[in-house]
């Protein structure tokens, strides 16, 4: 904005400019001073709040690449001639795949476990074959989850359809021997 005032008077000596162009610097330092934002003295803990998280972020991910973890922002990884290449990293269908093929043998191992303890007249409770209930529930969940369209068509596409497709066959039966080992702890327990 133009202060038009200062043309109004019109100055004898080059005294009267100079304290005019004093007067109107310290006017503009003035305005200036009430259009700039007030101090807020809270932003700066919030300021130095985000430093202190950032340094703990940094510390971690420094400590996670030192265990062999993902590698820090600074750490920068070179390829040399001694070291082996990554293998790509994993795709979400095969990854939910390879854990629901987890369940199915810590299933089948717990099964037979429990058969096993029933064959020799031991003492099985109730609650572990509910428990396979449950991880059945949770293998059917990830099952349910797999989508192979993601995945490019070709070789990779047809062997996860078919791991997907024995997984749920596995599924389907093993309801029916978890319903009969049921019986079966309930009816050594008598």
């Amino acid at each position: 904005m133009v202060d038009y005032s200062k043309f109004d008077h019109v100055g004898s000596s080059d005294e009267e400019g100079a304290a005019d162009n004093q007067r109107a610097a310290a006017e503009a330092a003035k305005q200036a001073a009430m259009r700039a934002p007030p101090v807020d003295e809270s932003r700066s803990e919030i300021e130095r709040m985000k430093a202190e998280k950032r340094a703990q972020r940094e510390a971690r991910e420094k400590a996670e690449a030192a265990a062999g973890g993902k590698p820090a922002d600074e750490t920068v990884a070179v390829a040399s001639a001694d070291q082996e290449p990554q293998p790509p990293a994993e795709s979400e269908p095969l990854m939910l795949l390879r854990q629901a093929e987890g369940i199915q043998a810590s299933m089948k191992a717990a099964m037979a476990t429990i058969e096993a303890c029933l064959a020799q007249s031991e003492s099985v409770e109730l609650t572990a074959v509910s428990s396979l209930n449950g991880l059945l529930g949770k293998l059917q969940g990830i099952i349910d989850s797999v989508s192979v369209g993601d995945l490019e068509e070709g070789a990779e596409r047809d062997g996860a359809r078919a791991r997907r497709k024995a997984l749920n066959a596995f599924a389907e039966n093993v309801m029916d021997e978890l319903a009969a080992l049921r019986k079966k702890v309930i009816a050594a327990n008598k």
